[in-house]
């Protein structure tokens, strides 16, 4: 009988440690996706600007955005209005999806309009080695500003809006 009852006390704490485990792996695995896009958010407020002049910080924008590994340089019109930005992608012979690109670009287009306040357009030039010329998708921060209630650049008055912002219009499907 104390046998029986030692085996069924073993049992029950090893139920409880499983499940303590169990919750502790969940929770942590929980904690790392939070604070894995908190720090993409952080990282791109961090290039915030009320002016597109300064290349460096612009270049270092579109490097934390999709495909920057396809960025192979860019141009900004700072001498007179509209002010612009040209960044040129090489996919090459890369087995891109073109179709996401293309999506991906608008949503690139939403944060560098978010974060740069006189940028006036973005010109996404896309090279690749079936097309003898480059295709060039424009965006205006007018046209897509239209399509939007808020400011584009005030949603990112704040690191809580800007992440709200990202979450709720960037990263969220059909979110524009």
């Amino acid at each position: 009988m104390d046998q029986n009852k030692s085996n069924k006390t073993i049992i029950v704490a090893l139920i409880i440690l499983i499940i303590s485990m169990t919750f502790i792996f969940i929770m942590d695995k929980t904690k790392q996706t939070d604070t894995s896009e908190e720090t993409n958010a952080d990282k791109l407020y961090a290039h915030k600007s009320e002016y597109i002049g300064d290349s460096s910080n612009i270049s270092g924008l579109l490097n934390l955005l999709p495909y920057s590994e396809y960025k192979t340089s860019i141009e900004l019109s700072t001498s007179d209005k509209p002010y612009g930005l040209k960044a040129i992608y090489n996919i090459g012979d890369s087995a891109v999806n073109i179709s996401d690109l293309k999506n991906q670009f608008y949503n690139n287009a939403l944060i560098v309009f978010s974060l740069i306040e006189n940028v006036d357009y973005i010109d996404f030039e896309l090279i690749d080695e079936d097309s003898a010329k480059p295709e060039v998708h424009h965006y205006d921060r007018k046209e897509i500003q239209d399509s939007h209630i808020d400011n584009l650049y005030g949603y990112s008055v704040d690191l809580q809006t800007f992440e709200n912002f990202l979450m709720e219009k960037v990263y969220m499907p059909g979110g524009s």
